[in-house]
């Protein structure tokens, strides 16, 4: 009985390594996916290459120009064909057309993210092939549609922008961007910790972070990407009077489907299906018989056909004192929300008049067709909505 009983405490003894040791060689073959992963990235050549002898900009001063650039993505022809156009110093420019018409790839060549197929792109006289990739980047500040934020506090988030910052200098771009009074009514203030994608934050405060962000860098180049697509009317304003004290004195490229958002811009660029249809300001493309008047019409209403007795169609939008453009902003903030948001917003008192309207209109439809929604564009989103007619129901989506 003893020896039995000294074998199975030997036993009992090797047996727990072993299992250890099986687990950790389980453990090493993960890992070793991970490093050939690694090691496979490390060993791609970027399609954008440094120039070794390229020039360096201290401070541009904002000139851009694009000269007959065309781009091809590998498995899409044709992406933009023949752009050509010239932007001042401090000029404010807005791309505007169609989901898939190439604005964002647009800006996107601007910053050297790829390269153009054919033509070239210059900024202060000097194609961006010659400059050093690090300079050209220093030139442009960016604010996309969904802000990059990183695990990390508040702080560090906006010290992105220029790291050798100092904690004033980013209390002031917080100030700048309206977004130190929330900040600072944070239990930790400026050192809340953010989880990945800016956790803990609703759109609108991360999109401020974001824009704070941008006035650290203080760049002469300002992209703006759809930075208001995803946030309710009421934050909007806020955010647009920051983005507009940001953009003053810089060359500015906006990109937005609200065409609202930029009435005000030097120049407006409308692309359809990667070529430049209409060019002009606000007040001449709005009068002439082209795309953008079409966009224009869709999102605000404006030449609706009449109805069988001959007056308008003003449905549901008009009798609740709503526009269309504040109805589309509320409705796309809207269309991730659950069911029972959506029940609770429409009898929600306290709510804006334009997210209950949107909130009565999608809480009725079918989960298919909210689907279905999601899908569209803003300016098809518009004309859905401007069509809407009493009871509050949005018409049937195919």
């Amino acid at each position: 009985v003893g020896e039995l009983l000294v074998f199975m405490g030997y036993l009992a003894a090797v047996y727990s390594p072993l299992e250890q040791l099986s687990g950790t060689i389980a453990s090493l073959q993960e890992q070793f996916v991970g490093l050939r992963s690694a090691l496979g990235l490390l060993d791609v050549q970027p399609e954008v290459e440094d120039p070794e002898d390229g020039a360096e900009l201290e401070r541009a001063a904002g000139s851009v120009v694009f000269e007959d650039v065309h781009f091809n993505y590998r498995t899409r022809r044709n992406t933009l064909v023949g752009i050509s156009f010239a932007v001042e110093p401090g000029q404010r420019v807005a791309i505007v057309g169609p989901t898939g018409a190439g604005k964002t790839t647009l800006v996107s060549l601007a910053s050297r993210f790829y390269d153009p197929t054919k033509g070239r792109i210059l900024v202060d006289g000097i194609d961006i092939r010659r400059i050093r990739l690090h300079s050209l980047r220093d030139q442009i500040s960016v604010v996309l549609q969904e802000p990059l934020l990183f695990t990390g506090t508040i702080a560090d988030n906006i010290r992105y922008g220029r790291l050798e910052a100092t904690d004033d200098e980013i209390v002031a771009a917080a100030r700048a961007a309206n977004a130190h009074d929330f900040v600072a009514e944070l239990p930790a203030g400026y050192e809340t910790v953010l989880g990945e994608r800016g956790a803990k934050l609703s759109g609108g405060e991360r999109q401020r972070i974001a824009a704070a962000r941008a006035f650290l860098k203080d760049a002469p180049i300002l992209i703006l990407d759809e930075p208001t697509s995803s946030i309710d009317s009421r934050t909007e304003q806020s955010i647009l009077d920051a983005l507009d004290r940001l953009s003053s004195g810089r060359t500015t490229f906006t990109i937005a489907h609200r065409l609202s958002t930029v009435r005000a811009a030097d120049l407006i660029l409308v692309l359809d299906e990667g070529r430049i249809v209409e060019r002009g300001t606000h007040a001449a493309l709005v009068t002439a018989d082209g795309l953008y008047r079409r966009l224009w019409e869709a999102q605000t209403g404006a030449g609706r056909r009449p109805d069988r007795t001959g007056a308008p169609q003003t449905g549901v939008l008009e009798s609740a004192g709503v526009a269309v453009e504040a109805l589309v902003t509320a409705m796309r903030f809207l269309l991730a929300a659950g069911r029972a948001d959506l029940e609770l917003l429409a009898e929600r008192e306290s709510a804006s008049p334009d997210v209950r309207t949107a909130a009565e209109l999608l809480a009725g439809l079918e989960p298919e067709a909210i689907d279905a929604l999601r899908d569209l564009d803003d300016s098809v989103l518009a004309l859905l909505a401007a069509e809407a007619a009493r009871p509050a129901r949005l018409p049937e989506v195919a």
